[in-house]
């Protein structure tokens, strides 16, 4: 049937865009994990490129996303040297949970969550971290602002 050909050769399709796309989602999260500052940008990409992570064909786009992340005019702020950065890291809850926010920015005393998301918008995003800045505020530490970055064709800060 050749309805059904073209069907699934469309689905085949749509399925390596949809692939490429989390491919290059995973990679963006990556190379932002990586990055405490603005300057860590180009230093990061070279290491990647060097690993063999980041492909040629990739890297003008990768470079792209994540240079409008950290200049972005709401975020800039947090990626200058004078603030703490803990990327990645883990913290463990007292009944064994682990949580990962993407990224602390720990400036004059008060602790801000930032949470990178290549996909759309969704209300579990916002359970998430929510459910970061209960644990830090358990751990006694001062909330500033609750950020989720979604990363797509422009960069949409949401504050929290």
């Amino acid at each position: 049937d050749n309805g059904f050909a073209i069907s699934t050769r469309s689905a085949l399709l749509w399925d390596d865009a949809l692939r490429e796309a989390v491919v290059l989602g995973n990679l963006i999260h990556h190379v932002l994990s990586k990055v405490n500052t603005m300057e860590d940008v180009p230093v990061i990409l070279e290491q990647l490129q060097e690993w063999g992570q980041l492909q040629e064909a990739n890297e003008v786009y990768v470079k792209e996303k994540i240079m409008a992340v950290v200049q972005h005019p709401q975020l800039k702020e947090y990626f200058c040297p004078e603030n703490q950065i803990l990327n990645e890291q883990e913290i463990l809850m007292a009944h064994g949970k682990t949580l990962r926010p993407d990224r602390i920015i720990i400036k004059e005393g008060k602790a801000t969550l930032m949470d990178y998301k290549t996909g759309k918008p969704a209300p579990s995003h916002k359970q998430q971290i929510m459910e970061y800045a209960d644990a830090l505020k358990a751990m006694g530490f001062d909330i500033g602002h609750l950020i989720i970055v979604y990363i797509d064709h422009e960069i949409k800060p949401l504050f929290l």
